[in-house]
């Protein structure tokens, strides 16, 4: 029954009473409610706790970066693995798998070819059953004209003809064009034009903690392989990185890439005990991939001469069947460097036996000019060289 006398009593109440008295109210009210949804929630099944879960998750997760980027911005959230399947989409085309065909017989093979088509189980249905067939690897497009980036232990002997499979199964004949036994990659072609071809980023950008994607296509039982993984460090160097992707893979030739699609790396080995896989960056490899475009093969500088290595350089020395320590015209002999120099580094890079001439010279191009530091009589001296091409 409504009590009359309370509620005249409440009409003398002020407005501070009130709204403390509506505050109250709305406290318990709230208080209970959260009590209720609470039980109700750790009582209910477990998918919907986990949809209930991810609901918040998203709306905290956006809260937080619309709080973070500048008014007017357009914010994207980027799905990896959404991202990692139109990735591989689009690029798979241009992923190929390279098969060796031995010029000799069977009989001739070395066991340790013989053991590579066992780990491989490479597909060897389409080729002439007379010859041995040797798994290579893995490789990609390039250009849409037929150059093919893979690793140089792919295509490692030159007593086998090497084969590309693509996706669609088609087979087609390739010619390495040069190896490079600096870079451990080499380029092969293949006749034709319109290729799908993946394009090469730029490895300068990448960041400790990126997303990246491994690809590989070397077992017969499936087109393409991936491993996704993040880049878990970087060369100071910048000419390698690590990630465990790379760990996943079976075989080398591969390309690594950004969520972009563009090549960030390519797989040139694979060391099975290492904790982390390894991978090259794609920059060190442009420089070889334009000497294939320019010249038709990959060409390193040299300073014409013989040397042998010792503990604190490279010293200029006769040949083993006593060639001449300087060759006649050539940048060391312009420069005046002489038979008994150690060279110690070339510009600012220290040459040593873990780091020799040869290293050192393969990050230049024919035409560059460096300073060569050499100790004559004890005396340290700097040259300036330019470097030339080894026509010989």
């Amino acid at each position: 029954m409504f009590d009359l006398l309370k509620f005249k009593q409440m009409e003398h109440l002020t407005k501070t009473q009130i709204v403390m008295l509506v505050l109250l109210v709305s406290f318990v009210t709230s208080l209970a409610t959260g009590i209720v949804t609470v039980t109700l929630v750790n009582q209910a099944p477990q998918p919907i706790t986990h949809t209930i879960g991810k609901v918040i998750e998203k709306v905290v997760s956006t809260e937080i970066i619309e709080k973070e980027v500048p008014a007017n911005t357009k914010v994207i959230v980027i799905d990896p693995e959404e991202k990692a399947i139109e990735v591989v989409k689009k690029v798979s085309p241009a992923v190929v798998r390279i098969v060796a065909e031995a010029k000799k017989s069977p009989s001739e093979t070395s066991s340790e070819d013989k053991a590579l088509v066992d780990e491989e189980k490479t597909d060897t249905t389409n080729f002439d059953d007379s010859n041995a067939k040797i798994a290579g690897g893995t490789g990609f497009f390039i250009s849409s004209d037929g150059h093919i980036l893979t690793s140089a232990e792919s295509v490692r002997d030159p007593n086998f003809n090497y084969f590309i499979i693509k996706n669609d199964g088609t087979k087609l004949a390739s010619v390495v064009l040069s190896a490079s036994p600096y870079r451990e990659i080499a380029v092969l072609k293949v006749e034709g034009s319109g290729f799908d071809f993946i394009s090469l980023g730029d490895s300068g950008l990448l960041n400790v903690g990126q997303s990246v994607i491994a690809m590989e296509n070397t077992q017969e039982d499936f087109k393409n392989s991936i491993a996704i993984g993040i880049i878990s460090g970087m060369a100071k160097s910048g000419d390698f990185f690590y990630t465990e992707a790379v760990k996943n893979l079976k075989g080398s030739g591969g390309p690594i890439l950004d969520l972009s699609g563009k090549a960030a790396g390519i797989v040139v080995s694979l060391d099975k005990s290492a904790t982390l896989g390894k991978a090259q960056a794609i920059n060190l490899t442009k420089r070889d991939i334009n000497d294939v475009m320019e010249f038709g093969e990959i060409k390193y500088p040299y300073l014409g001469i013989n040397y042998r290595d010792t503990e604190n350089g490279t010293m200029v020395a006769k040949g083993e069947n006593g060639e001449e320590a300087v060759v006649k015209g050539g940048s060391a002999d312009k420069a005046g460097i002489k038979e008994g120099d150690i060279i110690l580094s070339v510009n600012v890079t220290q040459v040593k036996k873990e780091n020799n001439l040869a290293a050192v010279l393969s990050a230049y191009r024919i035409g560059d000019n460096v300073e060569v530091k050499v100790l004559r009589n004890g005396e340290e001296k700097t040259l300036k060289v330019v470097l030339e091409a080894d026509d010989k």
